[in-house]
């Protein structure tokens, strides 16, 4: 559940796993807070990229693979991988 003032961050890693990190800013007094949200063990090798769109998450590693995971119910929606 997002809220106001409220943003994922999602990073990458040379080590496989994918970050989420939930930013919040409280606009009245400027300050802000980082909190992990999620890690996961997206590939077997480097991550290589990563985009978002309502609410799924798309990462491509260097295991040739694409993996989607839903940023609301914390889990793995599927996977593609190179014929």
């Amino acid at each position: 559940e997002e809220r106001e003032g409220e943003t994922m961050l999602v990073a990458g890693c040379y080590e496989r796993f994918l970050f989420g990190y939930k930013h919040n800013a409280d606009a009245l007094d400027q300050a802000s807070s980082l909190v992990r949200a999620f890690n996961y063990p997206a590939h077997k090798g480097a991550v290589k990229c990563i985009t978002t769109a309502a609410g799924i998450i798309a990462s491509g590693g260097a295991d040739d693979m694409i993996h989607l995971y839903d940023i609301e119910a914390g889990r793995v929606r599927g996977f593609l991988e190179k014929p």
